[in-house]
């Protein structure tokens, strides 16, 4: 049975035990130059033996990476919709080998601490609202960096992981139309958020092609929620595409207080839901709703990996990395009631 060191060890001391000097734990620590096989080995177990922890300041200065790697979370980020986003990062990261840095944004500079930004080898950032000058200061510093969903910038043009919403979209509308559905209503978004851009373009496209026509009317967004009894009296979709919790937890009430049954009277996809179950079915007799959802833990992972290409100088690497939604049929749709 191995005794476990408690002491912190430096790498003089592990040479020392080993018996080898400290540029050969070096170079196999970094994997640097030649070590003999039997030498890794034996030094390797000592490091193992020791419990030693290399120090990654002191191997970046070898290496030119200090292996960690810095994760940019702006403001307005939806905490519950991001968690899994950073489950899936940080699964990828340690994976590879490397640490995590999360910076937190300088609110009187308007950016991130400068001394920090150079303790990284890379950086991936995600959230709601990325603004444009921190990013140019990331690209003005040569750090490689990789974003979680499209944006539109002035100047930067980065590599990204992201949901191919437009196509997502049309499928899940196209999938409403092929129940029967022709009054289908989109609610949810933020208005010149290109996300939500790309999920009612893609909804846009469903209908044309099906040769339905497109009613502004029955567009709702976040902000909107006030508007779903009218919508619902005024005209009657019989199909919903709900995005955020927010607006869905509103339309069910609503639903049930005018005596709408879902699915007979209303069908409904939601691209999230963290309703629990017996509300749900308190509110609209069914256990699980139609899901058009993210893929959030493999979008970190993804992330993860077109960052971690880019450490490595891969050529020819596209700059756009998309990811489909994730769709599962439940119980909140059927085809409109005649």
């Amino acid at each position: 049975m191995v005794i476990r060191n408690l002491k912190k060890v430096n790498i003089t001391e592990v040479a020392a035990v080993a018996g080898v000097s400290a540029m050969t734990v070096s170079r196999l620590l970094n994997d640097s130059g030649k070590v003999a096989p039997a030498t890794r080995v034996k030094v390797q177990k000592v490091i193992d033996d020791l419990n030693y922890i290399p120090n990654p300041i002191a191997q970046g200065l070898v290496t030119s990476r200090t292996k960690i790697i810095g994760l940019m979370i702006f403001d307005d980020v939806d905490s519950f919709f991001f968690q899994q986003m950073l489950i899936g990062f940080q699964y990828a990261v340690n994976k590879h080998g490397y640490n995590l840095l999360i910076f937190s944004k300088d609110n009187e500079k308007g950016s991130p601490d400068n001394r920090y930004l150079s303790m990284v080898d890379g950086i991936l950032c995600m959230g709601s609202h990325m603004d444009n000058k921190t990013i140019e200061l990331i690209e003005d510093k040569g750090i490689p960096y990789a974003v979680i969903g499209r944006r539109n910038w002035r100047r930067a043009d980065p590599w990204f992981s992201a949901v191919d919403y437009v196509n997502g979209f049309k499928k899940v509308t196209r999938y409403l139309i092929e129940l029967g559905h022709r009054n289908i209503a989109l609610w949810g978004g933020v208005k010149d958020f290109e996300p939500d851009v790309d999920k009612i373009t893609g909804y846009q496209q469903a209908l044309i092609e099906a040769g339905l026509s497109y009613n502004p009317e029955i567009t709702l967004y976040l902000d909107e929620t006030e508007k779903i009894p009218m919508i619902l009296e005024k005209y009657r979709p019989t199909a919903i595409i709900v995005e955020g919790d927010a607006i869905l937890l509103s339309l069910l009430i609503t639903a049930k207080e005018m005596g709408l049954v879902i699915p007979r009277d209303l069908s409904v996809i939601a691209t999230r839901s963290d309703i629990a179950v017996p509300t749900l079915y308190s509110l609209a007799k069914i256990h699980q709703l139609t899901l058009a959802e993210v893929p959030r833990r493999e979008l970190g992972i993804s992330g993860a990996e077109l960052l971690f290409r880019l450490l490595r100088k891969e050529e020819n690497l596209p700059k756009a990395n998309w990811m489909d939604i994730r769709f599962t049929e439940g119980e909140s749709c059927a085809p409109p009631n005649k």
